[in-house]
């Protein structure tokens, strides 16, 4: 098909957009505020108001900036967080024929001036936090959102006589850049016409709509969530963002809607929540459509999607900020399954090229980067003139920008293919990897620096920094982080870097991005330089670290913890002490101790404890972080699993690993005799854990955390507390399961998802296991007519450290088997791994809503071993510490 037809085809189905494009956006608010005064507009919280109170305040602002000098072509900075003071605002500037700045408050103050520089506002809204953090910027004027709305309440209330060109400039979108600063993306009124009428049109806004406003206002979506609804006359729900992040309540919010766009990754988070609501299907009757857009959509997502919503048309919806967010539009079919997922036809004067990189138009089924054109090209971007140049070529007399993602298109619909650079697309989230690269080679000593998106064990794709320090620089990675977070958001910030001796590269000496090797543990970067042994005691122990480990080389400085030291290792590390030095020391030593020189300082002199120690740490009871004037947080069992997620929380955040000494002498000696009386049950278990915390801490407010079965132990642990009168605050699972006895199928699929995860030698391990507990019949569990496990015959388990811990896993699960808990009327906080393929485990809850009355579910990347690890471990640690507060 020639180059012209095919371009017809892809438009010729696009629906049409209203005559009269000369219509600016804020007048269809004007012209409900006329005809349908007292209909709401917009609600937040429990505060609303109508058309006709929106557009007078509206109205008032804009009278303001326009005495304080804003006109066509002066920027208007908003760096609010989500109130009814943002749609206030976005309409008030546009009256004025200002530019609409809309800034991040949460990004770092470093980012927020960079953007206030670039575009020079003449007046920054903003509240008391974000003015006493900004430097004086030249030329600008503070608007207190806390206390000068007062200041306009006596100016009219009649809507300002601006004229407004459409070519004048209506917005600056900041996006991540290549360069290593945010490039500002700047539209015009004729721009957003175009796209909020694309919109508008496409979808059938109307006044019986109501659509919420997920995205941040820094993103260019938002517009579609603020404008769109307003333009149909409808309602716009705004939500504070950690109400968009509550998909517990988000269920409900979808319940009342009739129009959404989110990510694909927080539907992907939000709809397992609807079966733990008990929700019918039928509740989202009035939802009429949901679209996802921002990455790439996978199919089972839309399936989903279709099934849920059955009422709803589902789109796909495909564009950039720099065509004014949208280009292309697709309407999923309910008439078949989705295997591929579509961009489809663009919308109405939108035109599709795709070129090879000598810029030759390809014919169909080809990859090409796709190039758009229409009144959706924006100017370009602000005080970037070469780079406006490169992206927004003309040809053949229309003006299009290069998008850079790889296209190909199949009857007449686009299908997306990638990108022809290295942009990165995460979690909805353009990237500019240039961005935070340009600041990596800031750093003094980094000679190059990548940043790519990575698989992080097994949590979700994460930004990975690979790094090539100069010849005998310090590679100081924990620097590195605290320079990148005064100077990028949260969401730039890599979750793990790698040191190279070089970037791979290709046959023309470019960098070869794939080539990169996998970010695994032994590749991933220590925060701390190795020191080499400073005496016997030092090296002895490096070289039982070393060969324990399978880490080389290890420094004296290094702590436990850096190098991922596990319950296990930890035993098998004290065994070699004990028989290379006669010392008997508890396991807690090396969460105290902190480094192996501490360590050798002890055993050189027995009794000085030069290691920091709490002074509350008590008998089984050791402290992972000491802090002041917040209360402490108790972690059960398995000590070593929590140390990562303690890094995370704030550094005066109190925190204690709790442990029994039977679990300990049963890893160490295979002696099950010493565990048999406690963990028959979890009532027993419980009570024995309370005997340590309260050690510590004799009265409540109790918070209480387990990892897997630790959670059951806390939540039993919790019933105990309140039937003694004692205060329980906060009870937090980490991915454990309410089980009952666990069906063969289950247990066959976890054992083959064990293989496929670990490999052969877990099979090996496996057998050879069972092999000794069938020789060693006499250590058999068999249950006793009390419910209580014991073995047939006492003595020593004939199995190595880890199948003593398999062993100890075993009895564990049997006592969870008969658990019979009590429903539980104290707030109940549930994280579960996103990846259940270990138990094949569907329910949101993991079994959990029987038993509990306030239960709230966070959903986190990874698997059931990944939770606690890594970017996993960093969201755990957000949401715990927003409850310790």
């Amino acid at each position: 098909m020639p180059p012209v037809a095919r371009e017809r085809h892809l438009t010729e189905s696009a629906e049409l957009l209203p005559a009269d494009r000369s219509t600016l956006v804020h007048t269809y608010v004007e012209a409900q505020a006329a005809g349908r005064p007292g209909a709401v507009a917009v609600v937040f919280n429990d505060q609303q108001l109508s058309y006709e109170e929106l557009n007078r305040r509206a109205n008032q602002f804009s009278h303001y900036l326009i005495m304080a000098g804003v006109r066509a072509g002066v920027p208007v900075a908003v760096c609010l967080a989500p109130s009814l003071d943002v749609i206030v605002s976005l309409l008030a500037i546009l009256k004025a024929g200002g530019i609409y700045v809309p800034i991040e408050p949460t990004d770092p103050v470093l980012r927020i001036t960079t953007i206030l520089e670039d575009t020079r506002p003449k007046v920054i809204l903003g509240g008391s936090d974000l003015l006493q953090k900004l430097p004086a910027i030249a030329g600008s004027e503070f608007f207190h959102v806390d206390r000068d709305w007062r200041r306009i309440e006596s100016l009219p209330g009649r809507n300002p006589e601006v004229a407004i060109d459409l070519e004048q400039p209506a917005y600056v979108i900041y996006t991540s850049g290549t360069t290593g600063k945010p490039k500002g993306v700047m539209a015009s009124h004729g721009n957003l016409i175009h796209y909020i009428l694309s919109a508008k049109t496409r979808y059938s806004f109307s006044d019986h709509d109501v659509m919420p406003a997920l995205a941040r206002f820094s993103f260019s979506i938002s517009l579609l969530e603020l404008l769109c609804p307003l333009a149909g006359g409808g309602r716009l729900l705004l939500l504070a963002r950690d109400q968009v992040l509550d998909f517990k309540r988000m269920v409900q919010v979808v319940r009342q809607v009739t129009i959404i766009h989110a990510s694909p990754s927080w539907w992907r988070r939000l709809l397992p929540f609807v079966p733990a609501t008990s929700l019918d299907k039928g509740e989202f009757k009035d939802l009429r459509h949901a679209s996802a857009g921002g990455d790439t959509v996978p199919p089972d997502l839309l399936e989903a999607m279709k099934g849920l919503f059955r009422n709803a048309e589902i789109f796909v919806i495909y564009g950039c900020t720099e065509i004014s967010c949208m280009g292309f539009t697709h309407l999923v079919s309910r008439d078949c399954q989705i295997t591929k997922t579509w961009l489809g036809k663009p919308f109405r004067h939108v035109q599709v090229r795709l070129y090879d990189q000598n810029q030759r138009q390809v014919n169909d089924g080809l990859e090409g980067e796709i190039y758009l054109a229409g009144p959706g090209v924006t100017k370009g971007y602000l005080n970037l003139p070469t780079l406006t140049a490169e992206k927004f070529v003309t040809i053949d007399g229309q003006r299009f920008y290069r998008t850079g993602d790889l296209g190909r298109v199949e009857n007449g619909n686009l299908e997306i293919r990638g990108r022809i650079d290295f942009q990165i697309q995460l979690r909805g989230i353009r990237i500019e990897p240039g961005e935070i690269e340009a600041e990596l080679r800031k750093f003094p000593g980094v000679r190059d620096a990548v940043v790519v998106a990575r698989e992080l064990g097994h949590s979700e794709k994460s930004l990975i920094a690979y790094l090539v320090f100069g010849p005998n620089e310090q590679e100081n990675i924990e620097s590195i982080r605290s320079l990148l977070k005064e100077k990028l958001p949260l969401y730039m910030i890599p979750a793990a870097f790698v040191v190279l001796d070089a970037m791979p590269v290709n046959s023309n000496q470019k960098v070869d991005r794939r080539a990169l090797p996998a970010p695994d543990f032994e590749r991933l970067a220590r925060t701390k330089a190795v020191v080499p042994p400073q005496n016997e005691w030092e090296k002895q122990l490096i070289e039982i670290l070393e060969n324990t480990l399978g880490v080389h080389p290890i420094g004296v400085e290094s702590s436990f913890f850096e190098l991922g030291v596990d319950s296990l290792q930890a035993v098998q590390i004290l065994l070699q002490v004990e028989e290379r030095w006669r010392r008997v020391l508890p396991i807690t030593i090396l969460l105290e101790a902190k480094s192996i020189a501490a360590l050798a300082e002890l055993l050189r002199h027995p009794g000085a404890e030069s290691y920091e120690k709490d002074d509350l740490s008590s008998g089984n009871v050791v402290s992972l972080r000491s802090g002041s004037g917040k209360p402490f947080l108790f972690c059960l069992q398995g000590v070593w699993r929590y140390q990562e997620m303690v890094e995370y929380l704030d550094t005066d955040q109190s925190v204690y690993a709790v442990f029994l000494e039977e679990e300990v002498e049963l890893i160490k000696t295979g002696q099950y005799d010493s565990v048999k009386s406690v963990f028959s049950s979890i009532p027993r278990l419980a009570s024995r854990y309370l005997q340590s915390i309260r050690s510590v801490q004799p009265e409540g407010p109790y918070y209480l955390a387990g990892f897997s079965f630790g959670g059951l132990i806390a939540f039993e642990m919790a019933h105990q507390l309140q039937a003694a009168g004692a205060e329980v605050a906060l009870v937090a699972m980490f991915d454990s399961m309410m089980m009952r006895k666990i069906p063969l199928w289950r247990r066959l699929q976890c054992h083959w998802n064990l293989l496929l995860e670990q490999g052969f030698n877990y099979l090996t391990k496996k057998v050879r296991c069972r092999m000794d507990k069938v020789m060693s019949k006499t250590f058999l569990l068999t249950k006793r007519p009390n419910g209580d496990l014991a073995p047939s015959g006492g003595g020593i388990l004939p199995i190595d450290i880890a199948e003593r811990e398999d062993f100890l896993d075993e009895v564990s699960e049997r006592a969870a088997r008969f658990y019979e808990p009590q429903r539980y009327s104290g707030k109940l906080l549930l994280f579960r791994a996103v990846d259940q393929s270990f138990f094949s485990e569907t329910s949101p809850d993991l079994g959990w809503n029987p038993f509990a009355r306030n239960l709230e579910i966070h959903h986190v990347p990874g698997n059931h071993m990944g939770i606690m690890k890594g970017p996993s471990a960093s969201i755990v640690a957000r949401h715990i510490q927003t409850h310790l507060a």
